[in-house]
């Protein structure tokens, strides 16, 4: 067939639309890649947020806890912050976007780099805070089970491993001094108690662990001292009443030591120490019959005892032979 100008220009014309169709095509499927990887971006955004959410809500939680656990009001502000953070991820999660010109701030890539990593870091160590907290309240609660079975040894060992784990535990520095009277170990009894007081001033109980343990060492004034300190800080705290007693006791002002020991039992009715102490004290007051009546209500307290576990009291040993 002769080529025409016609034929030229019809031929031209297809070529360019074959031009055209390919340039389309190739638009469409680069449309259509940009589309996925913006879809894959998108979700990879809301992935993250979603996370950072969590994170934050729970980094916000665990720092509360360990601030509570172990006392420290200062790391409550770090709480607000993860707070914070948590509430900004979530309105991103919410809105699709929350940039630092929403507040009108300007940061430079590298200071966002590393407030993201300290925000990402920082809470690593109140989750480890946390967890050794959870486990030393688990040797706390071991260590008192021990005590009331009378099994120190043992209770030594989960005791110190509770504080050696959180050493702003102040019950598990009580129970300490009170494992160490029982053991006679009195001066390991004014160390334990000295730590719970340094955590607490105004921690009766110390006080009056401090005060068993002084007159143990046979420091009467400095065991009154400790002892009127404890009944002062609180009055209903039957083991102060006790510790009071006693040091008046082994002082020979018995006319003092009845009426502590009375509180004794008004606070400790159930207990049978409370009733042989105030026992010795009748006795050397000279009222023989309400001293045998007290001894006989000790005896029975022992025996209802004897068929299930209760706390156990001050040692006998302090009591009777100082």
């Amino acid at each position: 067939m002769p080529l025409t100008v016609r034929n030229f220009s019809n031929r031209l014309h297809d070529l360019l639309l074959l031009v055209d169709i390919g340039a389309r095509r190739r638009m469409q499927i680069r449309n259509q890649s940009e589309f996925k990887f913006d879809g894959l971006v998108q979700k990879k955004d809301i992935l993250k947020q979603a996370f950072n959410a969590v994170y934050f809500f729970g980094s916000a939680i665990v720092v509360t806890l360990v601030a509570q656990v172990y006392n420290l009001p200062a790391i409550w502000v770090i709480a607000a912050v993860f707070s914070v953070l948590a509430f900004g991820a979530c309105i991103k999660l919410y809105k699709g976007e929350l940039h630092s010109a929403d507040l009108d701030i300007r940061l430079t890539r590298r200071v966002q780099n590393f407030l993201r990593t300290s925000a990402l870091v920082i809470p690593i160590p109140f989750f480890a805070l946390y967890v050794a907290s959870t486990v030393a309240q688990a040797q706390y609660l071991e260590g008192e089970v021990l005590l009331q079975q009378g099994k120190y040894r043992e209770a030594l060992s989960h005791l110190n491993q509770a504080v050696y784990l959180n050493p702003r535990m102040k019950k598990a520095f009580e129970a300490l001094a009170d494992v160490h009277n029982f053991k006679h170990e009195f001066d390991n009894t004014i160390l334990d108690a000295d730590n719970a007081l340094s955590l607490d001033p105004a921690d009766s109980s110390a006080y009056a662990s401090k005060s068993w343990a002084l007159n143990g060492m046979h420091k009467r004034e400095e065991a009154l001292t400790a002892a009127l300190t404890a009944v002062k800080l609180n009055p209903a705290d039957g083991q102060a009443q006790h510790a009071l007693a006693q040091v008046y006791y082994n002082l020979g002002q018995y006319e003092r030591a009845l009426p502590a020991a009375e509180q004794h039992i008004q606070f400790h009715r159930f207990e049978a120490e409370a009733f042989s102490q105030r026992a010795d004290i009748l006795e050397k007051l000279g009222q023989h019959e309400e001293a045998s009546q007290d001894r006989y209500t000790a005896d029975d307290l022992r025996w209802i005892h004897s068929f299930k576990p209760t706390k156990v009291e001050q040692p006998q040993s302090i009591s009777h032979h100082m």
